[in-house]
């Protein structure tokens, strides 16, 4: 009995407690279990069910509402009353989308959690489990289980989240595969983009995921208008709440090993943090390395007074390498740079951007989810625009950003706000408050919890 989840508990009950007492539907859905096809086993909760059901029909020449309220009682005394929770996730860069919502719910009685790394191989990176294990493991969350290790069907999970909608993982893990097993699948987007080309609204609005999730996140207010416009559903299933990313704006990262080695070597200096794109080749993408990447580190290079952080996009590294495989000047250079300036140039490849991000000062950044969430802190962004691509298309967004369209401009703006003449500073927090669905007093984990709360009890 104690194997039953609270999705086949609340079907139970509703057929337990039902006045009109019709075998018909029993018998329903005991025919609807021949019919499962998985990759999955049928979960060890329906099978729990299905047992009770033919332990019914077989005990009783008839059925009435008394004998099917006793048997709910029975059940009811034997449940464990727990909502079961599965999050699936990636490398550990993503891993900030689940991390307050996840915490809150690991250490509430009211759920039991599971955490299951599932491998995403991108064609620009390359695959490394043992070491995204590593990072998990490194930032105390031990408990992550391999893909190929977890049972699905016997965990019996009530809900599934996802941070990312794509394909490149393996095929159990697809939605189309999940959703046979587990009633209720939250998404919520590993990064807050609002990029608007139209291969950006279909990976944002119009992928499988999008169309079967039972709640997708919505955090500002340029993304829920283009769920309502684009989505398969009109964003009918979009919660239009925030993103759990902003309650981690009060997480304080001060103690860890890391920020105080940043801090260090910062010796006082204003911190510029930096994070290129990995699209850095032609035709309507985000990254401006290849415009503006060498100039930057030069800058720095010939500024001792300035402070860079660098932390480039995870696949950035590839990216340069097939970009310039026939000009290998420009990768000597590059190298060359890193590898000459380490007293102001400090690379960072941690696991926790969370700590780059309350570290510094200044953000550089091409148009990717690090903007907005960076604007969240309420700081300032030097936004390296990509000459004849679409970008943010937001104009409330980049109202709050140092838009740079040549060298010169990234270089002015260095200059200016390294000097604490940040212009925006004023009206920052209102606009941030325009453009998003944000309160720090309010948090979005809490509000995700309390929806799921209020679905199962």
């Amino acid at each position: 009995m104690g194997k039953l989840n609270y999705t086949y508990y609340n079907r139970l009950k509703d057929l337990l407690l039902d006045r009109k007492i019709l075998i018909s539907k029993i018998k329903k859905d005991l025919d609807d279990s021949y019919s499962f096809n998985s990759m999955w086993e049928m979960p060890s909760a329906r099978k729990e069910y299905i047992e009770i059901l033919k332990r019914i029909l077989s005990r009783y020449s008839f059925v009435s509402y008394y004998r099917l309220k006793k048997e709910y009682k029975k059940v009811k005394k034997e449940f464990d009353k727990k909502i079961r929770v599965v999050f699936f996730c990636y490398e550990y860069q993503t891993f900030p989308t689940f991390k307050s919502v996840y915490d809150l719910m690991k250490n509430s009685d009211d759920f039991i959690c599971d955490l299951v790394h599932v491998p995403f191989y991108h064609t620009d990176k390359k695959y490394d489990g043992k070491k995204e294990l590593c990072d998990y493991k490194i930032n105390n969350y031990s408990e992550v289980i391999e893909y190929d290790e977890y049972d699905l069907s016997s965990c019996s999970p009530d809900v599934a989240f996802f941070l990312k909608p794509y394909d490149l993982i393996p095929k159990q893990y697809y939605i189309d595969e999940i959703e046979k097993v587990v009633e209720t699948i939250i998404y919520i987007p590993y990064g807050m983009e609002i990029g608007a080309t139209k291969e950006s609204m279909r990976y944002q609005f119009q992928l499988p995921l999008h169309d079967k999730a039972t709640m997708c996140i919505s955090y500002c207010s340029k993304h829920y208008e283009r769920a309502k416009k684009y989505s398969k559903s009109k964003g009918k299933n979009f919660y239009y709440i925030g993103h759990t990313r902003m309650d981690l704006v009060n997480e304080d990262f001060s103690s860890e090993k890391d920020y105080a080695s940043i801090v260090k070597k910062a010796h006082g200096r204003k911190i510029f943090l930096w994070n290129p794109h990995f699209t850095i080749g032609d035709g309507d993408n985000w990254g401006s390395f290849k415009l503006y990447g060498l100039d930057i580190l030069k800058c720095f290079s010939n500024h001792k007074e300035l402070f860079l952080l660098y932390r480039p996009h995870p696949f950035l590294e590839m990216a340069i390498e097939n970009e310039y495989k026939d000009n290998k000047e420009v990768i000597n250079e590059y190298n060359s740079l890193l590898r000459n300036n380490k007293d102001n140039i400090y690379v960072d490849h941690s696991g926790n951007y969370l700590i780059s991000m309350q570290v510094s000062d200044v953000l550089i950044s091409d148009a990717n989810s690090f903007v907005p969430e960076y604007l969240i802190h309420n700081k300032p962004v030097i936004y390296t625009k990509k000459i004849g691509t679409t970008g943010f298309k937001n104009k409330e967004l980049e109202k709050m950003l140092y838009i740079c369209k040549s060298k010169e401009d990234i270089i002015k703006y260095i200059n200016l706000l390294n000097s604490d003449n940040d212009l925006k500073a004023s009206t920052r927090v209102k606009d941030i408050k325009r453009v998003f669905k944000y309160n720090k007093n309010k948090s979005v984990s809490k509000q995700i919890i309390q929806l799921i709360k209020e679905r199962y009890n």
